[in-house]
């Protein structure tokens, strides 16, 4: 159940404005904890910087994902992504690197 702060009516439908007043719902004016998970959800989204950090730095979006994975799905999937995408980057440049070496 919400409850609009503005206007004072109980919002059965979860949405980003209250259908009644259009002013914008603030999650602190929620009260159903599925009601706060399905808005969370509503604001998280997949994040390219996240990815390409994670390509990088490899490491860094394994620990990124430990830490958003419950909060913000979507972007936690993306640091893990580009964990595994980096990840295999790296071990193909070594390989590479090796066979040149191999070669010499």
């Amino acid at each position: 159940m919400t409850i609009c702060v503005n206007c004072g009516r109980e919002i059965k439908v979860i949405a980003r404005n209250c259908p009644y007043c259009n002013k914008p719902i603030g999650i602190s004016s929620v009260t159903n904890k599925d009601s706060i998970k399905r808005l969370r959800n509503d604001y998280d989204h997949k994040s390219n910087r996240l990815f390409l950090l994670s390509v990088f730095i490899p490491f860094l979006g394994l620990i990124l994902y430990k830490i958003k994975v419950e909060e913000e799905h979507l972007k936690a999937t993306s640091a893990l992504s580009g964990f595994f995408v980096g990840s295999i980057m790296y071990l193909f440049l070594l390989a590479v690197i090796l066979m040149i070496n191999i070669i010499k």
